[in-house]
């Protein structure tokens, strides 16, 4: 009797493989049959293992890293910026006013402009945030507006968008219009997406993961969202690996369906694995909650920012995601924050941390709360671009909390250092490992600085291990998922890891991604480098470009 059957596999050879298994760190070519590795080795190794109908790529000695893996994402609203107006690229304030007002120009009245991703601390002149006069003014006031800035922790609205959101809100300035935490993460809701719209910008998002070569995400999202997911995994139409926290306010309406995974290529597509919720705001909304005040807050010189919750309120979030058997994703920036998420871990989390309970962005904290951290086996999740954005001399942070706090925040190589356990992601500011990675590397501030191998196992093996799946993606082993990116230069030698590209994606061992220019103007360029160092080592006799010269004798043999 015949054994089941099995499709082709993929051999990708010919690669400079970084494996991140200590066992066997490089590698030349790795083999993969239905959607895992089945094995790791030279290339002369694997070739002989292949059958007639397999299928062959040759990576062009190009890097092969295990597939990126984003730890704390806001996937869907990626997606739903292509429907918005895009303020991240605005770089005066005139311009974000002028944006929004001719949306409004092509849009029925009364239909939403909503403006995205604004960051103030970029501008050129004038930084003060426009009010709800302004908006009505030199935008419109026959359309609901509001405009989001990139910490998605603060908003400006008009009159008539402030009557839809309601304006007898703690968190609604009606004079100003100005919106503040909740009221901000909750505008989609007021907004509106329909289901279409959702699963359009997923599949715009996932499209957008695959030229980043990330592989697997992990979703802050909401209980409907989460859901919409679902039905796209149970249909075979999402092509990303999904890890899901919802929102606290959720965690009531989960049912036991919701905690079965989906699976999909090779292994699970989508998966719930957390409880997010936000402990305090943001630096760039000077919101984070500080032990000291912020230095250029003008209106409030004792603004410490703000928390979200008491600290008994905390105490019963975190023993109630321990009795659901879910880990907490505490958003704490400032080091106020930190330390109430830590008595609260201390205090409700089971010895060990074995939920792995996790604190998100821990943008500053004190040296005293990362021993902390070590002690209780708190994960790290943090947004390494979140650095080459807004850390360095002259920048955001530097504005916010002075030099020498400034020079203490997004402390990697202090966190690393510990043993902490330590996951990247993006914030989707930007969305992309490479653009983080930049600053895990070339930190500002040297002592901070990761080694391009540790920066890059935090982006793949350490967001697996946040989230229970280390024994099942984050490296290239055999027996794991074949969730790979194949990159056109190597982490450990670029200059600058911004402009390092991938230029193919494979998820359960299917090519969902490739960049046939990009990957064949990576190969020319490696071979001719590599004929150039050949060249340079090798003793070849001398060629005489110049030809015979007036006193060069005759050869009497000729």
């Amino acid at each position: 009797m015949s054994g089941p059957s099995r499709g082709p596999a993929l051999l990708l050879d010919h690669a400079n493989v970084i494996t991140l298994d200590p066992g066997r760190p490089r590698a030349e070519a790795v083999l993969c049959r239905d959607g895992r590795i089945v094995a790791v080795g030279s290339n002369e190794e694997l070739e002989a293992m292949m059958d007639e109908d397999d299928i062959h790529f040759d990576c062009g000695e190009l890097t092969l890293v295990p597939g990126f893996i984003d730890s704390h994402s806001h996937f869907l609203a990626m997606g739903l910026s292509v429907l918005r107006v895009d303020l991240s690229v605005v770089r005066h304030r005139d311009s974000m006013l002028e944006a929004m007002a001719k949306r409004a120009e092509l849009l029925d009245e009364g239909e939403w402009v909503y403006g995205v991703d604004f960051d103030e601390s970029r501008w050129a002149g004038v930084r003060r945030l426009p009010t709800r006069e302004e908006l009505d003014r030199r935008v419109s006031d026959r359309h609901p507006v509001v405009a989001r800035r990139i910490c998605g922790h603060i908003a400006v609205a008009n009159t008539k968008a402030l009557e839809l959101i309601g304006d007898d809100l703690d968190e609604v300035d009606p004079e100003t219009g100005l919106l503040l935490e909740e009221v901000v993460l909750r505008l989609s809701e007021v907004v509106g997406v329909t289901d279409e719209e959702a699963k359009g910008a997923i599949t715009l998002a996932t499209l957008k993961a695959h030229e980043e070569g990330v592989t697997a995400i992990v979703d802050m999202a909401d209980l409907r969202t989460f859901r919409t997911y679902r039905e796209m995994a149970e249909k075979g139409a999402l092509n990303v690996r999904v890890f899901c926290a919802v929102q606290a306010r959720d965690v009531d309406g989960l049912t036991t369906r919701d905690a079965e995974p989906v699976a999909g290529g090779g292994g699970d597509m989508l998966r719930l694995v957390g409880i997010k919720a936000f402990l305090d705001g943001s630096l760039g909304a000077r919101t984070a909650a500080l032990g000291e005040p912020y230095v250029d807050d003008p209106e409030d010189p004792d603004n410490r920012g703000m928390v979200l919750y008491t600290p008994e309120e905390l105490r019963a979030l975190v023993r109630s995601a321990e009795d659901t058997g879910l880990p907490m994703f505490l958003h704490a920036i400032g080091d106020r924050a930190v330390g109430m998420a830590l008595d609260a871990f201390e205090a409700e989390a089971a010895n060990g941390n074995p939920l792995r309970h996790r604190i998100e962005h821990l943008e500053y904290a004190e040296e005293e709360q990362l021993d902390r951290m070590k002690d209780l086996r708190i994960v790290a999740s943090m947004q390494p671009n979140f650095i080459v954005q807004w850390s360095g001399p002259g920048k955001m942070n530097e504005e916010r909390l002075g030099p020498e706090r400034a020079n203490r925040s997004e402390a990697l190589r202090d966190v690393w250092g510990r043993g902490i356990p330590l996951a990247f992601g993006s914030d989707c500011m930007p969305f992309g490992p490479l653009y983080g990675l930049q600053g895990a590397v070339h930190h500002p501030v040297e002592e901070q600085q990761l080694p391009p191998v540790i920066a890059l196992r935090a982006y793949t093996l350490g967001s697996a291990w946040a989230v229970h799946a280390e024994d099942q993606m984050g490296s290239i082993e055999p027996g794991k998922l074949a969730d790979m990116a194949l990159l056109d230069a190597d982490p450990d030698e670029a200059a600058d890891l911004r402009e390092i590209s991938a230029v193919a994606t494979i998820i359960g061992g299917q090519m969902v991604h490739v960049a046939i220019d990009r990957f064949n103007r990576a190969v020319h360029r490696n071979a001719q480098r590599a004929l150039e160092e050949a060249l340079m080592d090798t003793d070849l006799p001398r060629l005489d470009l110049e030809g015979p010269r007036e006193d060069d004798e005759e050869d009497d043999d000729l």
